[in-house]
């Protein structure tokens, strides 16, 4: 699989030409690759979450957010926590999606996280 700057890149050059079937294709290659990442996070592969991420996907992208929380995958959360995600904004998510589990893990994980910050 390409990266999707090589993708993005490609689309570029393609839209000045009007090469409509070819941008076309493009874009579908580029949403794929994301579909694949919205399997991988519901599935919760971290390995294939890895390797898709090796192609310039970012895990902590909201909507990508959204699918953990709502497929109950935590040990996801977790690894997008660790990646730099907002936790209040996961948080806000959880408690909107109405997934106990994943809130208390997260407000545990912020007080944690003050806690410490107050030691240091």
């Amino acid at each position: 699989m390409r990266t999707l700057k090589e993708i993005e890149d490609e689309i570029d050059q393609n839209v000045p030409l009007g090469n409509i079937g070819k941008v076309m294709d493009l874009v579908d290659e580029h949403g794929n690759t994301m579909d694949q990442m919205f399997y991988a996070i519901c599935d919760g592969d971290l390995d294939r979450i890895y390797d898709l991420e090796q192609l310039g996907i970012d895990i902590t992208d909201e909507s990508f957010v959204v699918a953990a929380v709502r497929n109950d995958q935590l040990m996801v959360v977790a690894d997008q926590v660790r990646r730099g995600l907002n936790v209040d904004l996961l948080i806000a998510i959880a408690e909107r999606e109405g997934k106990q589990l994943i809130w208390n893990w997260a407000k545990c994980w912020k007080s944690v996280e003050a806690r410490n910050a107050s030691r240091a």
